[in-house]
């Protein structure tokens, strides 16, 4: 999970006297996510777990969001890589013999996390990096090095230290309409919240100065 670093984000943002919206990075949030986008009712964005992409691009449920990382693209916006290291799957009993073999855990009862390979994660991180280049307000990509999820951490269940390099490498690589910046911390520290939250109100000042 990343729910201790938006508990952080979100926090902070609250503090400061903005409004904040939460939507699940379920497979289904993010359909209203980008219908919300649609209609305009956001000044601003944290993509904080963009875990549609596994399960878009790769397998898992989800509802069909073709522009999940495109309907922003006129926003500020700020983009961590958070969750896009694992494919959600169902009961661990119930697994494909393709996925037995990975590195995983049951995130509950019903839903088991399988650790992405390496090239599954160049797909999923060519396509935010895609994505992100078209976007037309500012952008600032953080990438918490320290990993990507709970279960990506010293010990954990999937940590996997190459498919963050994997995605940092892509990500840096793909940038020009977008900056990225690697962070040396686990994306439930507070530094990476306080981070998203710096780059956040830096995207905004700078969409104000060129309005």
């Amino acid at each position: 999970m990343t729910g201790p670093g938006t508990d952080t984000l979100c926090a902070r943002l609250r503090a400061d006297g903005d409004e904040v919206t939460v939507f699940h990075a379920n497979g289904f949030g993010g359909a209203a996510f980008t219908r919300w986008a649609q209609i305009g009712a956001f000044k601003a964005v944290v993509d904080y777990t963009p875990h549609a992409l596994p399960r878009n691009y790769i397998a898992g449920a989800h509802a069909d969001m073709p522009e999940r990382f495109t309907a922003t693209g006129h926003l500020p916006r700020v983009v961590l890589p958070g969750g896009v290291n694992f494919i959600g799957m169902g009961e661990a009993a119930l697994l494909p013999d393709a996925y037995k073999s990975r590195p995983h855990y049951a995130h509950s009862p019903l839903f088991t996390h399988v650790q992405c390979s390496e090239a599954e994660m160049v797909i999923c991180a060519d396509v935010l990096g895609t994505a992100l280049q078209q976007a037309e307000a500012p952008v600032r990509v953080l990438i918490p090095m320290g990993g990507f999820r709970h279960e990506d951490s010293p010990g954990g269940a999937i940590e996997d230290k190459a498919l963050r390099e994997i995605a940092a490498d892509i990500l840096e690589r793909e940038a020009g309409a977008y900056r990225a910046r690697r962070l040396p911390y686990h994306i439930n520290a507070p530094e990476v919240a306080q981070a998203a939250v710096d780059a956040l109100y830096a995207t905004m000042s700078h969409r104000i100065e060129h309005a």
